[in-house]
Order: structure tokens, then sequence, then C-alpha cells
């Protein structure tokens, strides 16, 4: 038989995947062909049985083997090289060196058969990096210039075609992504990819301010499919959606849904999160008296989620904010001391302080006050919120008939207020007050 026939055969026996076979052939070939260009051939069949199989070290051996005989095959040649980079750069996570290699391929085979897949591994390489804009460019190549052959990858065309709007989404590239997304799920409809394809779609319409089109595709997707693992971040996303356009019956329904499918989860904590938000944002355009009704609701919910999440510390802050806002300051206080008891950095934290310090004032709970602000200003405050600390100790003291050490504080307050403002006003007539305690009490202790 002539070795073309065998090589001809050895390739019809690696397309259907018979490897024992095509090896049978290629043997022949590459140790008993006469000339250059057969015997490369059967190397590079072996090469490729190597690939298929995994013996990538093997492959290496074969394919440098075929390329060392002066056989003009250049697509051959592109193929080897670019399966030798991938093996030797990619796999192994070198992906600038494998980046320069490929460059030297594109070089010197700028527009042969493989080079979609030189493009696919340098995307890959840029991805690996971090290069986003690089890398959807790279996919971009591999779609635009994949070859109208059966001998082309076309499982790489497919992950290209969806490789290519994650890239552009990572990059920032929402509007750019959006038409990526239509086009993979028009050419790759039955990918096991298209069900998260759709969901990163309807949030690119998000990003880009297309709400009634993200709406749309939320709402097709969840009808689509009810079982898929994304599901519950489908429902929130909408749900915000909803909440965009004020419509927040909707956005709490979607938010309830979430919140009864993922039971004990931090899906279930946004869930309730976010439902109690609701009642806020609604309650600032109602009426007084339905907002006060709306308040009572979030705070029921930041309640349970601060009951049923003890890691969700935000809970108590939220409450705090709403007692405040009806003026209970004792419960306002309570929450906020909360929050630091379960939050371990908030009992550093300065601001805290002084906004607990500030409701327990409003109580006249000079004690309180003065464990909440012990000593000296902290460094880390501004100088507003300086004079208010040593005002806030001044008033303690002086609650507490401490006058000398409030007059002090006081004093103190007065250099770091800012000049004519209602606090350096404030402390002003606080100081003129305690000097004419001093002096009344002088007077009446004269002979």
């Amino acid at each position: 038989m002539r070795e073309s026939a065998r090589a001809g055969l050895a390739e019809l026996e690696k397309e259907r995947s018979a490897y024992a076979a095509a090896l049978q052939y290629a043997d022949h070939v590459a140790e008993g062909a006469e000339k250059d260009e057969q015997k490369a051939i059967g190397f590079y069949i072996r090469g490729d049985v190597a690939w298929q199989e995994g013996r990538l070290g093997d492959m290496v051996r074969q394919y440098q083997e075929a390329m060392q005989l002066p056989a003009n095959l250049p697509e051959l040649e592109q193929r080897a090289h670019l399966r030798i980079i991938n093996y030797l750069y990619v796999v192994r996570k070198d992906y600038k060196e494998a980046l320069e290699r490929i460059g030297e391929v594109l070089l010197r085979y700028p527009n042969d058969r493989y080079s979609y897949y030189a493009r696919y591994l340098e995307g890959q390489c840029h991805e690996a990096l971090g290069a986003w804009e690089k890398a959807a460019d790279s996919y971009a190549q591999v779609v635009l210039s994949f070859p109208e052959s059966r001998f082309a990858d076309r499982k790489l065309l497919r992950d290209a075609l969806y490789r290519l709007p994650a890239a552009l989404e990572r990059a920032g590239e929402s509007a750019r992504a959006v038409q990526a997304y239509i086009s993979a799920m028009e050419k790759a409809p039955d990918d096991a990819r298209a069900p998260a394809a759709r969901l990163h779609l309807a949030e690119c319409h998000r990003k880009t301010g297309d709400l009634d089109r993200a709406v749309g595709v939320y709402r097709i997707f969840l009808e689509n499919f009810p079982d898929h693992p994304e599901v519950i971040d489908a429902r929130l996303a909408l749900a915000e959606c909803y909440l965009q356009y004020y419509d927040f019956d909707s956005a709490r329904s979607q938010l309830r849904l979430a919140a009864s499918s993922a039971i004990g989860t931090e899906s279930e904590a946004a869930a309730l999160s976010r439902i109690a938000a609701s009642y806020v944002a609604e309650a600032e355009t109602a009426p007084a008296t339905e907002a006060a009704a709306l308040r009572l609701e979030a705070e029921s919910h930041y309640r349970v989620l601060a009951q049923m999440f003890p890691r969700y510390q935000e809970a108590y802050l939220r409450l705090a904010e709403l007692a405040e806002m009806r003026r209970d300051w004792g419960e306002a206080y309570r929450n906020l001391s909360e929050y630091v008891k379960a939050a371990s950095e908030a009992a550093d934290d300065p601001a805290l302080a002084l906004r607990r310090a500030e409701l327990a004032g409003r109580r006249s709970q000079w004690g309180e006050v003065l464990l909440c602000l012990p000593g000296p200003v902290p460094e880390t405050l501004a100088g507003g919120e300086r004079a208010r600390w040593d005002f806030y100790r001044a008033e303690a003291l002086r609650g507490e008939n401490r006058l000398e050490e409030a007059v002090a504080a006081y004093r103190q307050a007065q250099r770091s207020a800012t000049p004519r403002s209602r606090l350096a006003d404030e402390i002003d007539r606080k100081l003129r007050d305690l000097d004419y305690r001093r002096r009344v009490a002088a007077f009446s202790q004269a002979p």
C-alpha cells in the first residue's frame, strides 16, 4: 500500500476516534515513507492521537519530530505549535510567556486554518491575567475568523461565543455585552450556558438603564428555568428593578419568593433586608399616618432579620434609625448597643460611641454618656465631631454636678466648634449659664 494511502487511512481512523488503528497506519508512514513530507504527516498524526488521549509529553515529542523534517505543511505545523504552547505554557499557567509564543505563531501564520485556535488561546491567557478588554477582542476574532471546515473545532467556537460577552461584561462594556449575549444564544441556543447567559443579559440591560428589557428578560428566565440554581439571584435582581420603578408590591412579592426558597441562607437574609428597606423607601413618599405604619413594618422585618441572622448586625443600625424617627430614644440606644455588642469592630468606632452618647443624653442618662465617651477625643474624629464629643461630655459632667470639669470640657468643645455655628452658640450659652451659676453660688456664700 502506498504511504499516501496509509496516511489517508490514518486520518480517517483518527476522525472516528479509532486511535489504535490510526497509530498503526501512522507508524507505517512515519517509519517507512521515503518522502519527508509523508514522514512528517505520520509524526503529526501520532502527535494528534497523543493529544486526543491526553499523552501530552508524547504529543510534544511527535510534533517536534515532524517539524524537524524539511516538509512544507504550514497548517499542520501551526496547529502543532499551538498545542505545544497550550501544554507548555497555558496549562502550566505561564500566561505571559504563552502570549509571546502565540504572537510569534500569528506573525508566522497570520491567516492560516488554525489562526482561530491561536486567538482562542490568546483570549484564555488575557482572561487569566484579568485583561478583560483584550480577552474580549481575542474571542471576537475567534468568532469572526472561524473557518467553515469540518476540521474546525465547533466546541471551541461555542466556548468563544459565550466567553466573549462574559469578558465584555467584566470589562464594564455592558452595551456591547448585550449584543454578544444575544448573538451567543442565537448561534448556540442549546448550549448549557444559555440560561445563565440570559440572566447576565438581563443584568447588562439593568446596568445600561434599560429596565423594561431587564424586567422582561428576568421574567422569561424565571418562567422558562424555574429550577435553575440562579433563580434566587434572578428574583433578587428583578426585585431591584421593581424598586427602581417604585413598584413596591411587585418587588416585595419577588423578595418573599426568594426568601421562602432560601431558608437559613445569606440569600434569605438579603431578601428580608430588602423587604424591610422597601417599606422604609415607600414611607418616604407616603402620607404621615401611612408612613408610620410602613416604618413599623420595616422594624418588624429588621427585628426578624436580627434574631434569625445574628451575623447580620446591620439590622440593629436600621432599627436604631427607625426608633429615632419616632423619637424613641431609649429603643434607639438599645439597638445601637446591641449592634456594638454584635459587631466586634463597632466597639472601637468613636462615631458610634458619639451617637450612643447623644441618645443617652436625650434621656438624661449622664452616666451612660460618660461610659460612651470615657476620655479625650479620639484623633480619628473630624473637627465637628470632635466638638460634639467634648460637648456631650460637658453636658454629662454638668448633669452630674461636676461643674469645674464641665466648664473645661465646654471650653475644649468651643475650640473645636465652627465659629458662629449652632453648636458654637449653644456652647457659649452653656458657659454663660455656668458662669452665672458660679457667681450666684459665690454671692450666696458671701458673709
